[in-house]
């Protein structure tokens, strides 16, 4: 489960967004100045007009610093779009394993926090059926579903239906020329 570690360290709104830099004999005055570096780099790139697609996987392990990151990303996207009484062009696609996460933990109440600053969706990708494993074989094979189905069968039983072992074992058994 993803735990913040150190609380007391996290900057002010202020420190970061205002432009100056802590000082440089406090305590977490590096991260104040790496926070404040990602704020204008985001602010720079968003500010070019261009879209952005950020990716950030395995959100279950996320630390309260990168946290940090991330949601200097949004709020600078926000901040963006304010001024320029436009949208800017930011997507902020996260993927986690939601049965290694607390419904009340770190990562829901910081994905709560980023729903003032963006319109966030969520979606869950659940198991395949072994009638998705076979459709899924008989759409990549390009075969009739009665010829992908004990091959289904095989890959279902030793993935139960995890998406991305399904890809993966499917991947390794086509490279062993199996």
């Amino acid at each position: 489960t993803a735990n913040a570690s150190s609380a007391g360290s996290v900057p002010s709104e202020g420190s970061v967004g205002s432009g100056r830099p802590s000082s440089g004999g406090n305590v977490g005055s590096g991260r104040h100045r790496l926070l404040y570096s990602f704020h204008i780099l985001f602010k720079a790139i968003l500010g070019a007009g261009h879209p952005v697609l950020i990716c950030v996987e395995d959100l279950q392990w996320v630390d309260e610093f990168t946290m940090d990151i991330i949601m200097h990303a949004v709020e600078s996207n926000s901040e963006l779009s304010k001024e320029k009484h436009t949208r800017s062009g930011m997507m902020l696609l996260g993927s986690f394993r939601d049965n290694e996460v607390p419904k009340e933990g770190f990562l829901m109440n910081k994905i709560k926090q980023l729903e003032q600053y963006a319109n966030v969706t969520k979606f869950s990708i659940g198991e395949l059926s072994l009638n998705g494993v076979t459709d899924l074989l008989s759409f990549k094979f390009c075969l009739p579903k009665r010829y992908t189905k004990d091959l289904a069968h095989l890959v279902y039983q030793k993935t139960r239906g995890n998406p991305m072992f399904v890809v993966e074992f499917l991947r390794s058994i086509i490279q062993k020329n199996l």
